[in-house]
């Protein structure tokens, strides 16, 4: 994490200095965070370029609602939540854009929230979203 940290400083302090980085990277959150411009491929075709928040505005505007193991899909089935619920790893994930509604929903259940994540979209889910979850070879 040490050299990861300094080769970011190493790239912020030749963006201000006027410079322009061309940066290959598979990890999301360092595009995030060291790019003011981004073209994401697949299948070595550009199909979104722009900045990170405006992809992020105009493809992947979901707030992401992880509730924890505990929290089994059949006991949130029936309450009509206003997004798409998956089961992944950790628990469940609701992608809404209605947050207000879904918080509101799932704390007038008897459900233990202790453990629940909310969050902001990222590059990773826009990522995912724009080019499939399935690994390819």
């Amino acid at each position: 994490p040490q050299a990861r940290r300094h080769v970011w400083d190493i790239v912020q302090l030749i963006k201000k200095a006027g410079k322009t980085v061309m940066l290959t990277t598979h990890y999301m959150d360092e595009a995030e965070q060291l790019c003011d411009e981004i073209a994401i491929m697949d299948h070595g075709c550009i199909i979104a370029q722009g900045s990170p928040r405006k992809l992020l505005y105009e493809h992947c505007q979901q707030v992401v609602i992880t509730l924890p193991s505990s929290v089994h899909q059949q006991r949130i089935e029936g309450l009509s939540l206003p997004g798409t619920v998956l089961e992944v790893d950790h628990g469940l994930e609701i992608k809404t854009q209605d947050l207000n509604s879904c918080l509101k929903l799932l704390s007038n259940t008897d459900l233990n929230l202790n453990g629940i994540n909310v969050r902001q979209s990222n590059l990773d889910d826009l990522f995912l979203q724009l080019t499939g979850k399935e690994l390819r070879t």
